[in-house]
């Protein structure tokens, strides 16, 4: 059985599931919006190993009976876990405690599911600095990147007069009935900065010649390059200015992605890179449940399909094991 774990209205979720029917394949959804589980059961015993979640509307996940997760949004409700607390303890002494036996607890189910998982899923988004460091370990470019809270420090960085700042993390979005706010990357002028802030990532602004989306599913890569006539620091805001078309990673390169990947315990994700004017190929995020219909679109790979197959089969050989 397939597990797709995802929030109401995920029309990624929804596409591949169209899939998965043509092929038979046997699927159920756990829409993170709405359930949750109010029974678990998890079993060490000799060499025996089980974990069952019973969820609010009666669905039982036994995880060996589940092939393959699909993680694509959401995570599991840990304030839906009920407890009492005893008179005996302070109130907020018992519910640290409690919440770090929660946070213990959906960890381990997270990394289980980790291990038969497309996409990710965890208490934490995948760091982004881990991601900058593994990468350079595989022997991929990134830019020149550091995270001060003192102007000093950058003149002691770099000459230029101008940096680019994104988020260290993640980027929100904020809306109230006014206005909407969204983080974005920027271009900050040093001499404008204040002598010190909140630690912030600064990096090196490259001069582009490409952006490059890959999404990375077992082992393969489906790229498209987009060209922006323009020199803009974030393509997210130029959409409509920008030609998109089909692109081929270098193989070596490629290499060096995959064994990025594994280091991060990735089967999938979507890759954002930038191809240099001097020619060289720089790494900048991967998203583990990142969007991919325009990749697939641009690109003509039919990605929705390529991940109802690779679940399909795991499903296929799973009834295999379970059948001998």
């Amino acid at each position: 059985m397939i597990v797709i774990l995802c929030k109401s209205k995920d029309n990624y979720a929804q596409n591949i599931i169209e899939w998965l029917k043509i092929y038979d394949c046997e699927y159920v959804v756990v829409d993170l919006d709405f359930e949750f589980f109010f029974k678990i059961e998890i079993i060490f015993k000799r060499f025996d190993f089980k974990i069952k979640l019973l969820l609010n509307n009666g669905m039982e996940l036994n995880f060996n009976e589940i092939s393959y997760f699909l993680c694509r949004s959401g995570s599991l409700k840990k304030n839906m876990i009920t407890h009492s607390i005893s008179n005996e303890f302070d109130n907020k002494i018992a519910d640290y405690y409690l919440n770090l036996e929660k946070d213990t607890l959906i960890d381990f189910i997270y990394e289980e599911i980790s291990k038969k998982s497309l996409g990710f899923i965890s208490q934490k988004p995948l760091n982004k600095l881990i991601q900058i460091r593994k990468a350079q370990l595989a022997g991929i470019l990134v830019p020149d990147t550091f995270i001060t809270n003192s102007k000093k420090n950058i003149n002691k960085f770099t000459d230029s007069t101008e940096l680019i700042t994104k988020a260290i993390q993640e980027n929100i979005g904020f809306q109230d009935r006014v206005k909407v706010i969204y983080q974005r990357v920027k271009l900050v002028k040093i001499k404008e900065l204040p002598f010190s802030f909140f630690p912030s990532l600064f990096q090196k602004r490259l001069i582009k010649e490409l952006e490059i989306r890959t999404f990375y599913l077992d082992n393969k890569f489906y790229s498209i390059a987009i060209y922006n006539s323009e020199q803009v620091v974030d393509m997210r805001d130029y959409y409509h200015v920008q030609n998109h078309f089909k692109f081929q990673l270098p193989k070596e390169l490629e290499l060096k992605l995959t064994q990025l990947m594994k280091t991060l315990n990735l089967v999938s994700g979507s890759i954002d890179l930038i191809l240099s004017d001097k020619g060289e190929f720089y790494f900048l995020e991967v998203n583990p449940a990142g969007q991919y219909d325009w990749v697939s679109v641009f690109g003509s790979y039919n990605l929705d399909e390529k991940i109802a197959k690779f679940l399909n089969k795991h499903e296929e050989n799973n009834k295999k094991i379970n059948k001998n």
